[in-house]
């Protein structure tokens, strides 16, 4: 058996004729989700408070206002942060993630894709067609659509650092799967096929 990681514990029984001592571990990509949106959460929010002077709200609003648009921002990021994963999961994810580290990395890096390109389509889109909000003078922008980078850099290093800290915390590896048993028998080799790839 493969050495036990953060998914060890065992929560289901993986069939009549498994072995004593051979564990099939559910219930993982919980564990993950969990992790990886609390480091979203934190990392969201973080930012949006330290870009704010890169927006005018922070030099024309109340207090009051620019704690509101904080608040709303980081729920919207989760969100994001949310959807984007599902939407990954959905297109390339397999029913090892996040236990395979080849999946993970995958899903990981459409997450980011996804999250980079809705952003900036986004910042766009409310500076320079609805005029939402408004870049400070002090933001730099990418050209040529005067997207703000501040916010691209965002959903390029809070997500990738949120799967890389989740990865760790949860130690994410490509040996979280056990070994087959080392029998002969037939209906043993055939209960562990079935159930340890569900």
């Amino acid at each position: 058996m493969a050495p036990r990681s953060f998914f060890a514990k065992p929560t289901r029984d993986a069939g009549p004729h498994m072995p004593q001592g051979v564990e099939y571990r559910t219930g993982a990509w919980l564990s993950v989700l969990r992790t990886y949106l609390a480091m979203s959460l934190g990392g969201h929010f973080a930012w949006e408070v330290v870009q704010l002077p890169l927006y005018t709200i922070f030099w024309t609003e109340t207090p009051t206002r620019i704690a509101y648009a904080v608040l709303h921002c980081t729920v919207g990021d989760v969100l994001i942060t949310l959807s984007t994963l599902i939407v990954s999961l959905v297109a390339i994810g397999s029913g090892r993630w996040p236990g395979d580290r080849k999946t993970y990395a995958r899903v990981a890096g459409l997450s980011v894709a996804l999250g980079v390109s809705y952003t900036a389509y986004s910042e766009w889109l409310n500076t320079s067609v609805r005029h939402a909000w408004s870049y400070a003078a002090a933001m730099p922008v990418v050209p040529p659509f005067g997207i703000g980078l501040s916010p691209l850099l965002q959903w390029l290093v809070i997500p990738v650092a949120a799967f890389v800290v989740t990865a760790r915390i949860c130690r994410i590896s490509c040996d979280e799967w056990p070994e087959a048993p080392e029998t002969t028998d037939t209906r043993v080799r055939a209960s562990w096929k079935g159930t340890a790839r569900d």
